[in-house]
Formats: structure tokens, sequence, C-alpha cells
């Protein structure tokens, strides 16, 4: 065994070259890279890295655990980030990235600051060139940087022209919707290089794209590209396994763009924590949490960010025809210290390879990897897709388990379930059953739903694509396939529209037997609609519905209508909705299930009423199989909306003999009595009066009957509640936000940034931006009442007036006084503080006395430095 462990070790010659003649990429040329662009600013705050309690350089730590590849980032002015990024520091960093003996990639951003599938900001000094300028400055920016490169002996091997272009770079003109506009602007980028490239040397040109999963996304891109004939090497991809997908997905994307494009493959970007703690003051900054560890299936751990690092590697070294260059971690040495910007928290130093205090970690070892050092082997097992069952039936279990192996590929293994545990099938509820799959520790699991009665809308995860189900209004959603988007399963109903939009989907479900049900659904979006509503109609009675408000990508919440008393057999059920143009969502897993206990209902909601106004409600109860005495139960509601007046029988014998409001005027407790007799189902029990508070803001007012029980003199037998909703219509004067948002556009349109008097820092700028950007935000929303225009007017006029107090004056000017500012001063001679533009003039007046005069003049004379 000795002796085949050391020819297997000795092998990297001509049997590597057979292993990537065969598929497996070179093991002597294969890319095992870091992105450190943070590293100078990290350096500047005095800050060390350390293996086995010895200080080191980061670059003889990284090399001795196999890196050997360095990407750097160069941004045009980086105000923001305190100099750091721009092409002096990587001037000052590549010689050392070279004299390390480690290869190099440069990435240029084209902005001032991040460039991203969201951000492709032209820098500042470009934001004004005409197209044909903005190409000639794009060329002589690249080869002014590489040929500074090249003069100081630290030419990049590998080039990248723009990061994650997905929207496009330096937008708008470089915008994908105009793609030749962008095809224009790379290929200057890459003549750049081309012209650059040393003699006899060779340089390999990236274009880089976010999401490594989503081949679609892909292909348009790179079709688009390909259609122009742009001249370059590499596909560059970001992967990051909680955001991009599946390593099956991004290993399909790589080997079609291998397929379709000829082209080398590189992960330019991956990352993935090991530990969820965080090391900022301020908690809360990291990027990657709890929920994203939970998708990608890896708890964090060094070990795991270990594992994901080596998977990643050895899927890039599996791409087909031996076209996987490699990978790059991105910022595996970002320490706490250096922020985002500069004075920011740094939301990254969880998925560092170096823990907070800068040791070294056990998975910088993931980069002493070679492609054809792995056997094959599985690694993980996904959870299955969880299965229905009714109360008294086996379920159905998955004769098979998606397996991860290490080489990216997820194919289906067989599992062996444990034994259902006695009793979990006798009553409605959820359980979590395991299995065993051979060759895997980690045990399989699916999650077994028990329903106390069929669910009975068919095709409710939209597995069968819109099979039983009707979409009406605007055609503005369809089924999709997309896992990583959807709440269960394969596929889920997604809707988006480019302008105003209403839909309806919906399905007639049949054969229901008479009774009492509940509907069920799950939602998630970016939020915005006018109306997202859960409805059940068509069943015998009133129209129901619940509204939903969707939080955020992937923030899934199930919204229920409860009490439907079926009485012809069937109820249509669906999602109405309504919103303006980009407002996008999911919609999946419907559940339409017979409640067997019985059900509170509310209705008469739906209404529209003013602030000031009283409304009724109709509160009663169905599904008993016995008559009750008492009754109990608790109305909740928003006390800033809503107040409780009274409620009063609507049945002859049945008394309320006890209605409290809570101390916080937020919930009212109700009991009711029959008088010598019983009462049994009825849908009209009681009327419960409110009445919408006099300064209401508009929007939706819920209330909700809750904690119902109710008893014949024997145990108590709860009900299911419910809640009807009104609409609060309350229209806010906008007079003085209108006139505070067009002062403050006014004096930020009539200042400028500039370090000279009555110039303004950037900083200050921004702050004033961002406060009309807020004030615009509460002037668009619907729902805004009275009291918040107000303070959002309040709010932004102050924040004018610090914005005007922050100008340089002669006090405050940082960089030395000239004869520009002198000019502006007798420019500004005779203005007083009578005038509606003073403060255009306020920071020139030297001695504070209301006007501009020969004093002012004199005292910004004297502060001009000499020249002798």
């Amino acid at each position: 065994m000795i002796i085949m462990l050391t020819l297997t070790l000795w092998m990297p010659g001509a049997a590597r070259q057979a292993e990537a003649a065969s598929g497996l990429s070179d093991p002597d040329t294969f890319i095992k890279g870091v992105d450190i662009s943070t590293l100078q600013a990290i350096e500047a705050k005095g800050m060390h890295y350390y293996e086995d309690g010895q200080e080191k350089d980061l670059l003889a730590i990284l090399k001795d655990h196999g890196v050997n590849y360095v990407r750097l980032r160069v941004w045009n002015q980086p105000t923001e980030s305190g100099g750091f990024n721009d092409a002096a520091k990587l001037l000052e960093i590549a010689p050392r990235v070279k004299a390390a003996g480690m290869k190099l990639l440069v990435d240029f951003h084209y902005s001032d600051f991040w460039a991203d599938p969201g951000k492709q900001e032209k820098p500042a000094a470009w934001k004004d060139l005409g197209f044909n300028e903005l190409k000639q400055a794009v060329y002589e920016y690249t080869a002014e940087v590489l040929t500074d490169l090249k003069d100081a002996g630290a030419y990049p091997d590998m080039v990248q022209v723009g990061n994650e272009i997905n929207s496009g770079m330096l937008l708008p003109d470089g915008a994908v919707s105009s793609f030749d506009n962008l095809a224009a602007l790379l290929s200057e980028g890459i003549r750049a290089v081309r012209d650059t490239t040393p003699s006899g040397g060779s340089v390999k040109i990236m274009l880089h794209l976010a999401e490594g999963g989503n081949n679609a996304k892909f292909r348009s891109f790179f079709d688009q590209a390909k259609s122009r004939n742009l001249d370059y090497d590499v596909i560059g991809m970001s992967y990051y396994p909680y955001w991009h997908g599946t390593f099956q997905e991004l290993k399909t994307n790589m080997n079609d763009m291998v397929a379709r494009y000829g082209k080398e493959i590189v992960v330019a970007e991956t990352a993935y924590p090991f530990t969820l703690e965080d090391a900022d003051p301020v908690e809360g900054g990291n990027i990657a949490k709890l929920a994203d560890t939970e998708k990608a299936g890896f708890p964090a751990s060094p070990a795991n960010q270990k594992l994901v690092t080596e998977t990643v590697l050895n899927t890039v070294a599996h791409v087909d025809e031996g076209k996987g260059l490699g990978v790059f971690y991105w910022e595996p040495a970002w320490l706490s210290g250096v922020g985002w910007k500069e004075g920011d928290v740094n939301g990254w130093e969880n998925q560092a390879m170096f823990d907070f205090d800068g040791n070294a970690l056990s998975s910088l070892d993931a980069f002493k990897y070679e492609p054809g050092s792995l056997a094959k082997a599985p690694i993980k097992v996904y959870a299955s897709e969880g299965v229905t069952t009714v109360k008294g039936q086996e379920p159905d279990l998955p004769a098979t388990a998606s397996v991860l192996y290490n080489d990216g590929s997820i194919t289906p293994a067989p599992v062996v379930w444990d034994a259902v545990p006695s009793g979990k099938l006798d009553a409605a509820g959820e359980f979590t059953l395991e299995g065993s799959v051979e060759g895997l520790a980690e045990k399989a699991s699916v999650t077994v739903k028990v329903l106390a009665n069929a669910n009975m809308v068919r095709n409710p995860g939209f597995e069968s694509w819109m099979d039983n189900w009707t979409l009406t209004g605007d055609q503005a959603g369809s089924v999709k396939n997309d896992t990583a988007n959807v709440h269960a399963g394969a596929n889920g109903f997604n809707y988006w529209y480019g302008s105003d939009y209403a839909y309806k989907l919906s399905q007639t479900v049949t054969g229901l037997e008479n009774g009492i049900y509940t509907l069920k659904a799950w939602i998630s979006g970016g939020g915005g609609e006018t109306k997202l509503r859960l409805f059940a109609d068509g069943y015998g009675g009133d129209p129901l519905y619940t509204d939903a408000v969707n939080t955020g990508w992937n923030v899934w919440k199930p919204y229920t209508v409860g009490n439907i008393a079926v009485t012809n057999g069937q109820a249509t059920i669906g999602i109405d909705m309504a919103g303006p143009g980009g407002t996008w969502g999911w919609i999946d897993d419907f559940e339409l299930v017979r409640m067997s206990q019985p059900a509170g209902t509310l209705t008469g909601g739906g209404m529209t009423v003013s602030p000031g106004s009283s409304f009724d409600l109709t509160f009663g109860i169905g599904g008993l199989e016995n008559p009750f005495r008492t009754e109990e139960m608790t109305l909740r509601y928003d006390p800033q909306k809503l107040e409780f007046v009274e409620a009063s029988s609507l049945v002859e014998g049945l008394k309320v003999v006890r209605q409290t409001v809570s101390d916080e005027g937020n919930a009212a407790y109700l009991v009711l009595a029959a008088e010598g007799g019983t009462v049994s189902n009825e849908a009209s029990l009681l009327k419960l009066t409110f009445k919408a508070k006099a300064g209401a803001a508009s929007g939706s007012a819920v209330v909700e009957a809750a904690n119902i029980a109710v008893s014949d003199g024997g145990p108590l037998i709860s009900a299911t509640g419910s809640s009807a909703s009104v609409t609060i219509s309350a229209a806010a004067d906008m007079t003085a936000l209108d006139a505070a948002i067009a002062d403050a556009e006014a004096k930020y349109a009539a200042t400028s940034a500039g370090a000279y008097l009555g110039g303004y820092a950037t900083e200050s700028r921004n702050a004033l931006k961002d406060a009309i950007a807020a004030a615009k935000a509460v002037r668009a929303d619907a729902t805004t009442g009275q009291a918040k225009a107000d303070a959002a007017a309040a709010k932004l006029t102050l924040a004018a007036e610090t914005y005007l107090n922050s100008a340089y004056t002669l006090e405050t000017l940082g960089a030395a006084v000239t004869i520009r500012d002198l000019a502006n001063v007798s420019i500004a001679y005779g203005k007083t503080a009578s005038g509606a533009d003073w403060y255009l003039f306020k920071p020139y007046d030297a001695d504070k006395n209301g006007k501009i005069d020969i004093m002012d003049l004199a005292a910004t004379a004297r502060k001009i430095p000499g020249k002798f």
C-alpha cells in the first residue's frame, strides 16, 4: 500500500495529462485563486494574519496552502473607500503578487465603487461623456492601467472586463437592453487588453456574470455576445451556494457554456460562512445568515466551509473537455475593521478563512485540492419534497432522495425509510421521518403532513403546471420550474408585468361535502401590490378573503381564509391581485380542507369606511355537533385604527353577559350565555360595532375573532377563528410635503460638490439626496396619513437646513483658498441676507454681518497663499 500511495502522489506528469485529456482540468494550470482586494485597507489599519500563532505575510500563508492566483479589483476614483482599490493602489500590490510567485487577475469595475447586477454606475468623471467619448474613456483608462502594470513588471495573466455585468455596465449607455452599445464598450476594454499585452505574452480575457446556476440568463447574455463576435476567452461566473442555485445547476450551466460557445470557465467568486457570529459592534451585519446556510444545506463551520469550497473546485475541475480553469474565493482574508465603505461595518468576516483575530482556519486547506485528487463520493442528502396524507392513512413516501456528490452532480438514490412512529397518523399535524441512504451517515428526511381531511384542491402546488387552474385578466403570470424560488416541490406560480396590471388566478373545486372548510396558500414576493387577496367564493355564501402582504424575496408566508361554509358542494378559490408595473411575487401550495371542529365566522368586511365613522360586522358559528349554552371569544384589532364600541345579540335567548376592552385598547373579551336553553349553528349570532379612529391612516384594518370556545356544560370545545377587514380611506394634505420636496430639490440642484468656498462635501450631498428620496417615498405611499406627511415635511426641511449649513467657509475649508474663491465672493458682492438666494452666498460672509462687502473680499484675499 505504501508503494501504491507513493506512485499515486508522484503522478503529476503523463497521468495528469491523460486525466485532463479525458475531461478533467489540468492540475498543473488549475486556478486555485482568491480575491484579496481589501488587503491594503486591512494592512493600513495595522491588522495582521497568523498561522499556528506566528504572524506571517498573507500572501505567504495563502501560497503555503496552495493558492496560486490572486484577483484584484480596480475602481476609477473610489472616494467612498478612502482611495483603496484605485489604479495607484493596484500598482502597489500587483508586484507583490507577482513576487510571491502567483498569477494575477485584474477586475475592472468601470465605476468609482461597487459594480454588480444591481448597480453599474458610471465613474463621476465620465457621467457627462457622449457615447463615443465613453468608448474612448474605457479604452484609454484600461490601456493606461495595464501599461503601468506592464512597466512595473506586473502585467496580469487574466483581465476581467466588467464585474457581474448581468444588467450591463456603465448604465444607462451600456445596458443589456442596448446590447450593441454594451458590446461596443466591452470591445474597447478588450481592445485595450490586446493592445497592451507584452510581446510574446498571452493574457486571457473574462466576461463575468453573477447567478452561476441560472442557465437561461447566461444563454441570453452570451448568445448576444456571440452574435456580435466579442473577442474573449473565459466565461466567469459568481456562484454563492446560498444564492445561485444548486451545484447541479452550476454544473449543468458550465457544461452548457462549453458546448454552446467553446469557452473556458472560471468561477470568479464564491464563498461560504465558517460561523454565524458577527464580529462587528453592530449585530446583524452579516450577509450570510442562518437562513442562507439552511438553504444551501451545510451548517456554518470551518469544516463545511472547506467542504463547500472543495466541492466548488472539484465541480469546476470536472467541466466538460477540461475547460474548467478554476475558482476564485471572494475575500477570504477580509477582517472586521474594514467595511464595505469607509466607516461602515464588514458584512463578510464570517465568510473569511481567518477567524476574527486573523488566525488561519483549517478551511484554507481546501486550496490544497488538485484535479483528480478526490474520488467521486456522496457528501449530502437533501430533504425530500414533503408528502401529505389524511388522518389514518399511510403516507406515500418517495422511493429516492436527491444526493449531492463532490463533483457537483445531484442524482436520486434509494432510501430506506424508518417506520412511522406510533400515533403520528392518528391526528392532524406534521412530523419529520428519517431514512438511510447507502454510503452516507447523514439521514434522509421527509416532512409528512397529516390532514384531518383530504386537500380538495387539484394540482395544489402547480407540479402539473396550469392543469385545473384558470388565469383571467392580464396574462401576467405563469407556472415556472425554479426550485430556488418556489415554496416546495419544483414548480410555483410566478407573476410579473412591466406596466400596471391585474389578474385573478382561480380554481373551482367541485364534489365537496357541505361543511366548514379552511383555505390556505403560501405567498412571497417583493411587495407593492395594491391588492393581493386569497379568496373563496361561489360556495353558497358571501365572498371571503384575506389580504396578503409580501415583504421580500423568498419570505414565504401562509395565508388562510377560514370558516368557508360550503352549502352547494363547490367553491371557487384563488388569488385576486392588482399592482403597478414591476411588482412581482410567487404563489404555491394551496389547501382546501374540511374542518372537523366548529368554526367562527366574521362577515360584513370588505367595505370602505372614513376615519371617525362606525361600521358593523356579524359573528356566527358553524360546524357544531351539539348546541351550546355558553361561549367566550376575543376580538383583536389595531388600536391605532379601530376602537371597539359594543356587541349585541342577534339571537333570541342569547345574551352578551360580559364585554371588556383590554387596557391597551387592542382587544375585547366577550362572554355569551343562553337564557335557559341552547344555541346551535348560527351564521348571525352577534352584531359587532366598531369605529374607525378619527386620525386613522389609510389602509386595511383587520378584526380577528380568536380564542373561541363553547360549552354545553361539559368540556370546552374550541372553534377556529376568523377575520374580516375594512379599508380606511383617509386622504392626507400633501401641500407642505410637496413644498418641502420642491425646496430641497431646488437647493440641491443650485449647489454642487467641491472643496472650494460655497462647495459641499459629497457626503453632505448624498445625505440630502437620501433625505429627498425618503420624503418622496412617503409622498408616494397611498397609506400615508396626515401626521406622517407632516413629519416627513419637517424632517426634510431640517435636512435641507443642515445641508446648507455644511457648505465650506473660510473656517471649514480644508483646501487652500484660491483666486477662484475670491472671484465668487466678488460675484456675490452686495448680496444680503434678505435675498431668497442668500443660502448661495452665505458661505462667503466671513464677518457674518448678513451681507457681502469689502470686508469679506479682504478676509478671503488674506487666506490665499502667497506666491513668491
